[in-house]
């Protein structure tokens, strides 16, 4: 990924009123597909940010994760 798409993505997804993403918000930022951070979690893997799920729906709260993705993207 280049990091003016990095960069355009993180901006949407601050822009956004959203509190929580879902895995279709950030999959293209990680590289991967929506329901690979599901399997992900699933299989008790971790992401350097924050995930939890809610019945059968992941979240990933809002401020944490944009702290990760502008440190890896922005500087």
């Amino acid at each position: 990924m280049t990091n003016d798409r990095a960069r355009e993505i993180i901006e949407q997804l601050r822009l956004s009123d959203k509190l929580n993403y879902a895995p279709t918000d950030v999959a293209e930022l990680l590289e991967c597909r929506p329901y690979a951070i599901n399997a992900h979690l699933d299989a008790g893997d971790t992401y350097p940010f924050e995930c939890f799920r809610i019945n059968r729906r992941v979240k990933i709260p809002r401020g944490e994760f944009l702290r990760w993705a502008e440190a890896k993207y922005l500087l």
